[in-house]
């Protein structure tokens, strides 16, 4: 089984490029994540 994982690092962005790419490389599951690499001071 193929197991992928797509993210985005800004809320306003979108899988929806990297879920179809993975779709169709044959991945069977994937993992989405949405992250801000801001850090508090």
């Amino acid at each position: 089984m193929l197991i992928g994982y797509a993210r985005v690092s800004k809320g306003d962005q979108d899988t929806t490029l990297q879920l179809k790419a993975l779709e169709g490389a044959g991945v069977q599951k994937t993992y989405t994540e949405s992250a801000s690499g801001v850090l508090a001071t």
